[in-house]
């Protein structure tokens, strides 16, 4: 098989796992060069295997992202050997999935780009960094965390702290997940914006450190859309789900997830912090290990994911990400640790993939479908644990503002 071949493969698996994904960002997850991806794309438009629309969401600096078409999909049923059906149960392919990815579009997207610095290389090709010495100076200045009113105490991390051995690397992740717990009084789903499995200690050449410690991280990203009140609720769940006796033990405790917090400013990190507090001492229960930093913070994230910019409730102090957290050494299971979200989805009816907006086939029909099921999906998305932050800006025709927050 060809190099033009193995890339196209490559990018359909991409967008099969991770749809609506910008070129940068393909380029950032298969590791390839702008040329290649540009490359694959335009050859599978030419297929009509992907189609792209149009990004104008606040905080999105893409020209366009990129799903599949139904053809797409079937094709990679077509090399797997497995029936379109199969294929589509197989990989949870459906359109409620897609749907709601449309509606999150803008949260999905920032988050997206943060699991994918934290998954690349220090070393990794990053052609726009020479010169970047006034901005990573400026990171290093602010913090995030004295304006918010938390201690910070004094800075956990060292230039030995940029060593591999004390780097945690992202190696798989994905967005609108939920996690299943059980208390001594009931089950619950609590739904979180994403999730991931960090390993300590991998190397520039991607092999696996030999302790072979692991961590499960949930994310909260804030879009400031709706008040942290209103989340109360799910994030007190959150801290009662210590009382699952799966998590019961010294070593069991570390495979309980760490929850990490992108606030969109300070007061909104202190409002999410006095949130945790206050659930944890009406219940008894220690604080969640949890990791606090802001939207501004986290884009020093791009050049050096060792940033000192996260406030840890672990040890008081603000550090780099899990730079306290000692992570677990039971292996790690096969299965996946969460679920995508939604729950009630239907999966395998392909009369539903073209009328519902998210698999098009073609350019010129697709945007006129997803603007008439941005009221639809929102009424689908609404039977949810919680209701999407972020349902004014679903889509780029229903939907604009200005001054957004680059992150590419």
């Amino acid at each position: 098989m060809g190099r033009p071949s193995r890339i196209r493969n490559a990018i359909l698996e991409a967008l099969r796992d991770h749809p609506l994904m910008s070129r940068r960002q393909l380029e950032l997850y298969l590791h390839g060069s702008s040329a290649g991806v540009r490359y694959g794309l335009r050859e599978l438009r030419k297929h009509k295997w992907v189609w792209q629309t149009n990004a104008r969401q606040p905080a999105m600096r893409a020209r366009a992202i990129y799903a599949l078409t139904q053809a797409g999909i079937q094709e990679l049923a077509r090399q797997s050997r497995t029936s379109y059906r199969d294929y589509l149960v197989h990989n949870r392919l459906s359109p409620d999935r897609l749907n709601r990815l449309v509606l999150m579009q803008e949260r999905v997207f920032q988050l997206r780009t943060l699991f994918l610095w934290l998954a690349g290389s220090q070393t990794k090709r990053t052609p726009n960094l020479a010169g970047s010495n006034s901005s990573r100076k400026k990171a290093s200045r602010a913090n995030p965390h004295q304006k918010a009113g938390l201690s910070t105490g004094r800075e956990s991390t060292s230039d030995g702290a940029a060593s591999d051995s004390q780097s945690w690397q992202a190696i798989t992740w994905d967005v609108e997940v939920g996690k299943l717990f059980s208390t001594k009084r009931s089950a619950v789903w609590i739904p979180f914006h994403g999730a991931a499995v960090m390993r300590r200690g991998s190397t520039v050449s991607g092999k696996e450190s030999s302790n072979g410690h692991w961590a499960f991280i949930v994310v909260e990203f804030d879009v400031g859309r709706v008040t942290v009140e209103r989340d109360r609720e799910r994030l007190t769940q959150f801290v009662a789900a210590q009382d699952d006796p799966r998590y019961w033990g010294k070593e069991k405790e570390q495979l309980f997830p760490v929850l990490l917090i992108v606030a969109q400013d300070e007061l909104r990190l202190q409002e999410y912090y006095n949130v945790f507090r206050s659930a944890a001492l009406a219940r008894q229960l220690p604080m969640p290990r949890a990791y606090l930093t802001t939207v501004r913070a986290m884009l020093s994230l791009r050049h050096d994911r060792l940033s000192p910019i996260w406030y840890s409730t672990i040890s008081g102090n603000r550090t780099s990400l899990l730079f306290d957290t000692e992570g677990s050494s039971i292996p790690l299971a096969d299965q996946t640790l969460w679920r995508k979200l939604p729950l009630n989805e239907t999966i395998g009816q392909s009369e539903n993939v073209e009328t519902s907006g998210v698999y098009a086939p073609d350019q010129t029909t697709h945007q006129a479908t997803l603007g008439r099921n941005c009221r639809s999906s929102f009424a689908q998305t609404s039977r949810l644990v919680y209701v999407a932050e972020s349902f004014p800006s679903a889509h780029p025709k229903c939907h604009r503002r200005d001054a957004p927050t680059e992150i590419d």
